[in-house]
């Protein structure tokens, strides 16, 4: 969706996401969340990193809960650990094959690109594959973070998201909030 607030253009993006994990000691579970942020346009383009102008956001449990987030308090920090999502651009990008996906909005020929970053013992991979006629141009985004403790490799996580729904008559997992 998109909104106006304090004479600035924003949109509504909703993040619905179903997480499999597994422990140290062999714990899995699965755990689910709907989390909708609201972000001024200017910031949801190439080179700018969208967490850091958030204006509203809503978040869903596992339970159905759905509560606004504090963004001055623990809700920030919840915004800053989507860094996963949305993030500055990897400084190490390599173009990639152009590659036929299957989308709403039909097949779709896109254009990729491969992003690699080292930080403080953790390695950034993120794959991301465009089209001009997916909003925002991101048709699908690949994220993997790896930790490295001692030269050798630690905890692991990884996120594919696709494009499932978009326009005005896209269907909120969170209808209730604004």
């Amino acid at each position: 969706g998109q909104t106006t607030v304090k004479g600035e253009k924003c949109r509504w993006i909703e993040l619905d996401t179903k997480i499999k994990f597994e422990r140290r000691g062999g714990r899995q579970g699965e755990q689910s969340e709907v989390l909708k942020i609201l972000i001024p346009e200017e910031y949801l383009t190439k080179g700018q990193n969208p967490r850091d102008h958030v204006v509203k956001a809503y978040k869903k449990d596992s339970q159905g809960t759905i509560r606004r987030l504090d963004l001055k308090g623990p809700g920030g920090r919840e915004i800053q650990g989507l860094d996963e999502f949305f993030h500055s651009p990897l400084k190490h990008l390599t173009k990639l094959e152009t590659e036929v996906i299957d989308t709403k909005l039909g097949n779709l020929k896109c254009e990729g690109w491969k992003g690699q970053e080292s930080k403080k013992g953790t390695v950034f991979t993120t794959q991301t594959r465009l089209h001009k006629k997916a909003p925002f141009g991101v048709v699908t985004f690949r994220y993997e973070k790896q930790r490295m403790r001692n030269g050798r490799a630690g905890g692991k996580r990884n996120s594919i998201l696709k494009l499932a729904d978009y326009g005005k008559n896209a269907k909120s997992g969170l209808s209730d909030s604004q």
